[in-house]
């Protein structure tokens, strides 16, 4: 509804290129109705606004998206820009979203690049899981019984 009635507005700010503008009339709107402007408005006008959001913001107001436009953006974002997003958000909120991608974004997201390391962490054992563990990307798994900064710091120094 908001986005509606502000189309017309964004889509000429998002024309004329004024990134600054465009920054400015987000600046004061709370991440719920920012959330709801970018719902209403094409998919690729939701990338380049959310792009012009600070990083603070720009993970709180994809917590408030809809899990369809999640993954829309997530799969036109680098990697380095869906890992800063992810850092931004509470972990409850990462853990849902990751819970409810398909399994082929989330195993992008958790793909080892060399700089990022990715732990695992479940109530449940690991045998419960089989090779999904190992074929996920991650840097392994630990039992939440296990969670320590040194179980943490083992897999790390072990990859």
């Amino acid at each position: 509804m908001i986005g509606n009635i502000l189309q017309a507005d964004l889509q000429e700010i998002i024309a004329s290129k004024n990134w600054d503008e465009l920054r400015a009339a987000f600046s004061e709107l709370p991440a719920p109705d920012i959330a709801e402007v970018l719902t209403d408005l094409p998919a690729e006008e939701e990338g380049v606004i959310f792009r012009v959001l600070p990083r603070d913001q720009a993970g709180l107001v994809f917590s408030y998206l809809p899990i369809e436009r999640q993954e829309e953006l997530l799969r036109s974002f680098s990697n380095d820009q869906v890992r800063s997003i992810l850092n931004q958000m509470t972990p409850d909120d990462r853990t849902r979203l990751l819970e409810e991608l398909p399994a082929e974004v989330t195993r992008r997201l958790m793909t080892n690049d060399g700089d990022t390391c990715v732990v695992l962490v479940s109530s449940r054992d690991g045998c419960d899981f089989g090779p999904l563990v190992e074929s996920s990307g991650a840097c392994g798994f630990v039992p939440k019984s296990e969670l320590s900064g040194e179980a943490v710091t083992a897999l790390i120094c072990d990859r």
